[in-house]
């Protein structure tokens, strides 16, 4: 009986280890399952109205098993379906040559496939659904001819991250040159204006006039001493000098001239980002309200002010030379009726926060992505907005490892070690 007594623990102990391996491999990670879905994912899934299937082509264990989970709460709203194959087939090797992971989403007739890193999050799979759902011949065109930033441009200075980002949520990005070309293309779902250096000639200004009148939607970005493009076709006016914000200098940005942004107002019809805005060098302005509507996006903080000598080395406000104390408009959107639908402008005194070398920063990204959306003509995708990693569910390698085999493996050395103490019993 004593014997048996000591025996007990160790049988139990393996008992426990099978049992969680085996319900491992039928529910997946339990713990994941416990997350929850964004409601902009929801949001999208809600509205497939067709079957969705995805192929998973690869031999790592993790990323069929971080896909579990997904698929447990979209099948909540929806359903779907998984396939597992550890081969590629060859044709799509022929497509993906180097690849050795890759997930396939297929509903309908369309079907999209991309390559996978490290681990597969929510933005993994809004992103492919957002590229099936966009529309097949629409485009998003950059000005240029004027001085502006290049979407090819992978400098601190470029846009290629940001043109990046627009790739990977479905949009298709294209250039139109006003100096070369004399109309925008039909196809142009909406034009940004990214901080022109040169002012536009007549005729280029007409065709941008053209543009507006027709309808469409832009985004409109300037920075300070930069050519003031669009005053005379929008209801806005520049303030005079740089943006100065001792607010977010005490909260630790390397320049007083960072504008912080951390507040936004609660009836935008746009999603705010959750992390706060970085606005490096901008400038205010000002909306005459004549036939549009105006929403204040961006304010800054009333510890602002516009610094016109910001080269000086004491940086104060002198209120006797023009400067004026915030808080300041950084950032609006327009809306106006316009051929029976809703136009819709936004305008931003600065475009540092698109650019490589901000666009990663807190927030930045999130909001611009979701400017575009809300820019966006198909109605299901344009209250779509970016989900931020921190809001994801997402499972790392190493993450995957520890949750999935982390309690087995310590189970299984609790067994070692009460195995041990009984065969140290029976030779005592």
């Amino acid at each position: 009986m004593r014997k048996f007594f000591y025996l007990k623990p160790f049988v139990l102990l393996i008992g426990l280890f099978a049992l969680y391996i085996g319900v491992l491999r039928f529910n997946g990670i339990i713990y994941l399952q416990k997350q929850s879905l964004h409601p902009n994912t929801v949001n999208v899934i809600k509205q497939i109205n067709q079957p969705v299937h995805l192929t998973l082509y690869s031999k790592r264990t993790d990323l069929y098993n971080s896909l579990l989970p997904f698929l447990y709460h979209i099948n909540q709203q929806s359903h779907w379906t998984l396939n597992w194959e550890q081969a590629i087939p060859i044709n799509v090797q022929q497509r993906h040559p180097y690849a050795q992971n890759l997930l396939q989403v297929s509903m309908g007739e369309q079907e999209k496939i991309i390559e996978l890193n490290d681990y597969i999050n929510e933005n993994t799979i809004l992103n492919l659904l957002l590229q099936i759902l966009r529309p097949e011949n629409r485009w998003v065109t950059f000005l240029s001819g004027h001085g502006e930033p290049s979407i090819h441009d992978t400098s601190k200075a470029g846009l290629s991250l940001f043109n990046l980002a627009l790739t990977n949520q479905g949009f298709k990005t294209a250039v139109f040159d006003s100096t070369q070309m004399s109309t925008l293309p039909s196809n142009a779902d909406f034009l940004i204006v990214v901080s022109s250096q040169n002012s536009l000639l007549p005729k280029e200004a007409q065709v941008l006039q053209q543009y507006l009148n027709a309808g469409h939607n832009m985004i409109f970005l300037s920075d300070p001493n930069h050519a003031h493009v669009l005053d005379e076709l929008l209801p806005i006016e520049w303030l005079k000098g740089t943006v100065v914000d001792a607010h977010g200098k005490a909260l630790g940005t390397p320049h007083p001239a960072i504008t912080i942004i951390d507040k936004f107002a609660h009836d935008l019809p746009i999603s705010p980002p959750q992390q706060i805005i970085a606005l490096p060098w901008a400038k205010a302005l000002r909306v005459h309200n004549h036939n549009w509507k105006n929403q204040p996006l961006l304010v800054s903080d009333p510890q602002s002010w516009t610094e016109h000598h910001l080269e000086h080395n004491q940086i104060e406000l002198n209120t006797e030379q023009g400067e004026i104390q915030g808080p300041l408009l950084l950032g609006t959107l327009l809306t106006r009726e316009m051929n029976q639908k809703e136009q819709h402008i936004a305008v931003i005194g600065n475009s540092r926060f698109i650019r490589n070398s901000a666009i990663q920063n807190y927030g930045n990204l999130t909001l611009a992505i979701n400017l575009c959306n809300w820019l966006q003509s198909e109605p299901m995708i344009a209250n779509t907005a970016s989900i931020e990693p921190e809001q994801t569910i997402q499972l790392h390698f190493f993450t995957a490892f520890a949750i999935q085999y982390g309690f087995a493996l310590l189970l299984l050395a609790l067994a070692v070690v009460a195995g041990w103490m009984f065969y140290r019993r029976q030779l005592a």
